[in-house]
């Protein structure tokens, strides 16, 4: 069994947090404060993540994204999908300077097109 970390959470909530677990895919926001976004293997990028860079072909907003998606709850996508894509630097905002901004849209940056590109080259395989 991996060396596990157990840390306090949101007013006294204890959480388990297996360290370098080989069989964890998807991970929680506690453990990458903990154990850091580096941590992380392109092959472990997040089924979500890699759902998000399929759909986005052109600049677009939040509610195009999760309308595409067929997500209807917007924590849920910030949490899984949006923050996570942006931490690893596979998509941007359209306008960083306004990052609340009602008209704010996201597009696949250098690196998000190229793990794009190897996520359907992968799908063309049969994998």
């Amino acid at each position: 069994m991996p060396e596990s970390v157990v840390e306090n959470f949101c007013g006294g909530v204890n959480i388990v947090i297996p360290r370098n677990n080989p069989e964890v895919k998807i991970y929680s926001k506690e453990y990458l404060k903990y154990f850091g976004y580096d941590s992380i293997q392109r092959e472990q990028v997040t089924d979500q993540v890699k759902r998000l860079l399929l759909v986005i072909d052109k600049e677009m907003s939040v509610k195009e994204l999760m309308n595409l998606l067929g997500l209807k709850h917007r924590f849920t996508f910030n949490e899984n999908y949006l923050h996570i894509a942006m931490k690893f630097q596979f998509i941007e905002q359209t306008d960083p300077e306004s990052p609340n901004s009602p008209n704010q849209k996201y597009r696949l940056t250098a690196k998000g097109k190229k793990l794009k590109e190897e996520i359907l080259k992968e799908k063309s395989r049969g994998k």
